[in-house]
């Protein structure tokens, strides 16, 4: 008898590379993710220090109001930023959601591929048993048949 092969052993491969495609989107989605969370931070830390500069600052000259309304400007700014950040931070955050699930559904495909290599590969085995069990069978009543005439003679 031939040597085992799957008969979907194509569809197995691409969907393995479909999955393996799918790893390296949920972590492209993951890494921008952790990118506009980095950009928030950086954002939140240049407010603080804003903040923390303008206190040490002598307020009650005419030439610091403008600074500290250039000050309020940029503070304002960087408050913007932020919200569109964490917006963005959102939206990334369930392009992540939605890239596992598509990657769960890769898996289950590929698993229920390798469960129906695995039921192939079972009756491969028990056809190529009852082959060699018909053989032998063969054998033992050739043997016997010769053995009885054997006797008889």
């Amino acid at each position: 008898m031939k040597k085992f092969k799957f008969r979907f052993q194509a569809v197995e491969k691409l969907r393995r590379l479909e999955m393996e495609f799918q790893v390296k989107e949920v972590a492209l989605a993951e890494r921008k993710v952790l990118e506009i969370e980095s950009q928030i931070e950086d954002r939140e830390r240049k407010l603080r220090e804003e903040i923390l500069r303008l206190k040490q600052i002598d307020l009650s000259e005419i030439r610091n109001e403008v600074l500290k309304a250039l000050s309020s400007n940029y503070r304002e700014e960087l408050r913007r930023q932020v919200k569109k950040l964490k917006f963005d931070a959102l939206n990334a955050k369930a392009e992540v959601i939605r890239e596992r699930r598509k990657l769960v559904e890769k898996q289950k495909k590929l698993r229920a591929m390798e469960v129906l290599e695995e039921k192939d590969k079972e009756r491969y085995y028990a056809e190529l048993n009852r082959l060699e069990t018909q053989e032998l069978d063969e054998i033992s009543s050739n043997f016997w048949i010769h053995n009885s005439r054997a006797d008889i003679e």
